[in-house]
């Protein structure tokens, strides 16, 4: 399983999921973090660019192979759109990074509902 947390300084948990460029991702079994890597994106290729424009034919984006996405805040539409490729979208008060992730793990994470947001 793979984890992935909005986060621009890779220690909180940041907002609005589709125009994040930065991402903490954690490779999880059984309950355990495995791994924790960076995930960098340019700007013109953030989730928001890539479901609104044009992207490469046969071009999966790197947080479309993720299983969860934890973040501060989202619109509405956001996890339609993960739901749409297997993926867990929440959105959460939780600040701390790797406190999100574990309690994702043990089922104490807060979950908030979606705002909606002008672009």
């Amino acid at each position: 399983m793979k984890i992935a947390v909005t986060s621009q300084n890779k220690r909180t948990v940041s907002g609005h999921a589709g125009k994040t460029t930065r991402f903490e991702v954690f490779t999880i079994k059984d309950k355990k973090v495995l791994h924790k890597e960076h995930l960098e994106l340019e700007v013109s290729n953030v989730l928001h660019e890539y479901f609104h424009g044009n992207p490469a034919p046969g071009y999966v984006h790197p947080v479309l192979e993720m299983d969860v996405i934890i973040t501060g805040s989202m619109g509405p539409g956001f996890p339609v759109k993960m739901q749409m490729h297997g993926i867990e979208a929440i959105m959460t008060d939780e600040k701390e990074v790797d406190t999100a992730v574990a309690k994702y793990l043990d089922g104490t994470l807060t979950r908030l509902q979606p705002v909606a947001h002008k672009h």
